[in-house]
C-alpha cells in the first residue's frame, strides 16, 4: 500500500512502513553517555516474593534504575532545554509532518574547526554543523529544486 501526499503545491509518494530508529537498551554493557553510570536492573522483591524465576520466583519482574537520555535513545524535544517539564507526547503534532532522516559522519574535535559549549574533548564524537549542512545539501540533489534543503536552512 501506498500513500500520495501533497504539501506545499508538492506531491509524494510514501510507503507507510516503519522504521525504528530506537537505540535497545543495554543493561549487559557499560554503555551511558556523558558520563553517567550504566543503567541497572533488579529483581523485585517484596516481603518473600523475589521477581526471578532463576531465584524461585513465580514470574520475572525488574526494577529498572535508567536515564533515558542518556541510555536510551536520545530525541531532542523543547522540554530537553527549557524550565517546564514537557514531554514529547505534549510536543509531538498530531498529524503526519513533511520531515527527513539526515545520515551524517561523527567527528573528532580535532579534525573539526567548530567549536561548541561544552568544549569537546580528546575521543569525543561529535555531529557538526558542517556535516548536517552537508546531509542537507545531498537530500537537495534528490529534489527537483531542493525545497527541503531550503526548509532545513531556514528559507522557504
Amino acid at each position: 500500500m501506498k500513500f500520495l501526499l501533497q504539501t506545499g503545491g508538492r506531491r509524494f509518494t510514501v510507503n507507510p512502513r516503519g522504521v525504528s530508529l530506537a537505540k535497545l537498551l543495554d543493561f549487559d554493557s557499560a554503555c551511558a553517555d556523558f558520563g553517567v553510570e550504566p543503567p541497572t536492573r533488579q529483581p523485585v522483591r517484596v516481603g518473600e516474593f523475589v521477581g526471578d524465576t532463576n531465584q524461585g520466583g513465580s514470574c520475572n519482574v525488574d526494577s529498572l534504575t535508567i536515564v533515558p537520555h542518556c541510555h536510551g535513545t536520545h530525541t531532542e524535544t523543547m522540554g530537553h532545554i527549557v524550565n517546564e517539564m514537557i514531554t514529547i507526547a505534549e510536543f509531538s503534532p498530531p498529524q503526519w509532518t513533511l520531515c527527513a532522516l539526515l545520515t551524517v559522519d561523527v567527528q573528532t574535535p580535532e579534525k573539526s574547526s567548530e567549536q561548541y559549549e561544552p568544549a569537546a574533548e580528546p575521543g569525543d564524537l561529535m555531529i557538526t554543523a558542517s556535516e548536517l549542512d552537508a546531509a542537507a545539501k545531498r537530500l537537495a540533489l534528490h529534489e527537483d529544486s531542493g525545497p527541503l534543503y531550503e526548509a532545513f536552512r531556514g528559507g522557504a
